[in-house]
């Protein structure tokens, strides 16, 4: 074999050997996206429901929890979804919005919902539902009466669409749990 046709051979070798490490490369991206996508979740912030914590245009990021049935499947989904966790969520009430709220009341505790003179309770959280409530400093901690003479002072809005209003809301409608903030970059952070 002469040097010509040797380096030629060398040559086809090291672009075949390039060209085959590039699709592995190209294979390992897309799968570790496609693992990424059925763990992670990314949302956008609308609406001031979640203020001071989360801001409208606001970029999210949470963990997946679990939406199979089972008793194992329910104790994982217990780890993710605790009482002051921030959440994603699909209410029903929502009619499958995504929606992003906190965690108030996990089954058992006791919590009143309803809006103006139909307000009832209070009543106990059933299982495998939870009291998901907005962040807003306007309805945090406050009793469901006072938020009612609030909505008078402050039109336009309306009563908080969360379960103050609705009630409680089954858990396996909670889709992830929000942990990061990661736009714009001047808030990034861990959120608890």
């Amino acid at each position: 074999m002469s040097a010509p046709d040797h380096r030629t051979a060398v040559h086809k070798r090291r672009v075949l050997r390039t060209v085959d490490l590039s699709l592995v490369l190209l294979l390992v991206c897309t799968g570790t996206i496609v693992v990424a996508k059925k763990i992670f979740i990314s949302a956008s912030v609308y609406g001031r429901s979640m203020a001071p914590t989360l801001y409208p245009g606001e970029y999210i990021l949470g963990v997946r929890v679990p939406q199979r049935c089972g008793l194992l499947w329910q104790l994982i989904r217990s780890l993710f979804i605790k009482r002051g966790a921030i959440v994603l969520a699909r209410p029903p009430a929502h009619l499958g919005r995504l929606e992003v709220k906190r965690v108030d009341g996990v089954a058992g505790d006791l919590r009143s919902w309803g809006w103006g003179a139909s307000v009832t309770g209070p009543h106990r959280i059933p299982n495998d539902h939870v009291f998901l409530i907005g962040d807003g400093a306007r309805y945090r901690n406050k009793p469901i009466d006072k938020l009612a003479d609030m909505q008078h002072r402050d039109k336009p809005t309306g009563p908080p669409a969360d379960s103050r209003l609705y009630g409680p809301c089954p858990s396996i409608a909670v889709v992830a749990r929000v942990f990061l903030r990661f736009w714009p970059i001047t808030r990034f952070g861990y959120l608890n």
